[in-house]
């Protein structure tokens, strides 16, 4: 950490020399941002994390994003990257491979395979596609980030449910074997995000990529309630794409993907009622407008703005009428949540209802724990409170939950 003449600047530059420089209205302002960094920015050496009693590392393995760091109190991943891998192959040389953003570099792209590791299959079995030699190579990356040994360290694994057992042994035998891990505890995203909120009876309406409905009752997963859909966020991105190809804005391969996804983050909301925000567009469509500057991606139709209206709550429309706007026969996110609540016993009903646990990032869309607080207080009597619970760092919630269960008394 470095400060400006002025002291109002901070220039915050990590192990491998990248740099952000962070701009505060007052000096007082740059003192507390400096400080707070400083006390996150230390790296301990392993003897040090013995002393303060840190002996957990968390990985959350995401079908888009890998989330990893060491588990202490109210932690945060100290290191967030995409989860795909390139791999170049050269004949009479061993293959490069390379990891997270690096992967998406274009040479990388231009002359090797890149594939996402942890993305569900579009086949029957919905699996996911990692392997031992992609799981060495993502926790070697993990370990030398974080600065830790492995053999004098347990490790926290979060997964998603469509993990075979087959791939829960392999990524078992791979931390224990392998990089001699002293334990390895691998439990589903959607149960370690209840763990965040502090609560044991509850509903997990889990939603990065794909959408996992979990009821919990007393610390129990409820089966007979659990519903996985193998699309979410991903989907509501494909939507934008073939929208924003009706205005003239063609995006097709996996990396313009992400210029979608971009956009989505920046412009998108739930409409609190779908019908009536139409109605409101097209009598003031100015004031839906959302023009998004694009220009430092280099676009190949050469676009510096996007402007965006309806696409805005079209493309998230999905969630609740997936059938017309996703073209999927399945029911809506609230009607899941629903259908997950009657499948638990009548006693508990109240409390699940009062207790709706949001987690993953799609969630983080304006608009949408009110949406479907609404849409839920529809489908049960007026007597019923419905409660959405929204932590702010939500799109972390399986993180959170794994550093929680580390730092209980039974975890050892």
């Amino acid at each position: 950490l470095n400060r400006s003449s002025d002291h109002r600047q901070i220039q915050v530059a990590d192990k491998r020399e990248k740099f952000m420089m962070l701009r505060t209205q007052t000096k007082g302002e740059a003192s507390e941002w400096t400080a707070a960094l400083e006390q996150e920015s230390v790296i301990l050496t392993s003897d040090e994390l013995h002393f303060l009693n840190l002996r957990a590392v968390i990985v959350d393995l995401g079908s888009s994003t890998i989330r990893a760091g060491i588990a202490y109190e109210n932690a945060y991943p100290q290191m967030i990257f995409p989860s795909v891998i390139a791999v170049h192959k050269r004949e009479g040389a061993p293959p490069t491979r390379k990891l997270g953003i690096e992967a998406l570099h274009p040479n990388m792209r231009d002359l090797g395979k890149v594939y996402y590791p942890f993305r569900p299959s579009a086949g029957v079995n919905k699996s996911t596609s990692a392997n031992a030699q992609d799981l060495v190579f993502i926790f070697n990356h993990v370990f030398e980030y974080l600065h830790v040994e492995p053999r004098q360290f347990k490790v926290i694994v979060a997964v998603s449910q469509f993990m075979t057992q087959g791939d829960k042994e392999v990524l078992m035998n791979v931390l224990l074997e392998q990089f001699g891990a002293q334990a390895v505890y691998v439990q589903e995203q959607s149960i370690l995000s209840m763990y965040s909120y502090h609560e044991t009876t509850g509903v997990v309406v889990d939603i990065g990529e794909r959408i996992d409905i979990v009821p919990v009752d007393q610390g129990f997963v409820v089966e007979a309630g659990v519903s996985r859909l193998p699309y979410g966020g991903r989907a509501l991105t494909d939507s934008l794409m073939r929208l924003l190809t009706e205005t003239g804005h063609r995006y097709f391969s996996e990396i313009e993907m992400y210029i979608a996804r971009y956009l989505k983050e920046q412009a998108a909301f739930v409409a609190l009622n779908y019908d009536s925000t139409v109605s409101a567009v097209e009598a003031n469509p100015h004031r839906y407008t959302k023009t998004i500057d694009v220009e430092k991606f280099s676009l190949p139709d050469k676009a510096k703005t996007i402007p965006l209206i309806t696409e805005r709550f079209d493309c998230t429309e999905g969630l609740f009428n997936p059938r017309a706007m996703l073209h999927k026969d399945n029911p809506g996110v609230h009607e899941l949540i629903h259908k997950a609540v009657q499948a638990c016993s009548i006693d508990a009903r109240k409390d699940l209802y009062r207790n709706i646990f949001l987690s993953g990032g799609t969630t983080k869309l304006p608009g949408f724990a009110e949406r479907l607080e609404r849409e839920l207080s529809a489908l049960v009597p007026a007597s019923v409170l419905v409660q959405v619970h929204a932590h702010p760092d939500r799109q972390h919630a399986a993180f959170a939950g794994a550093a929680i269960a580390a730092g209980l008394s039974t975890f050892d």
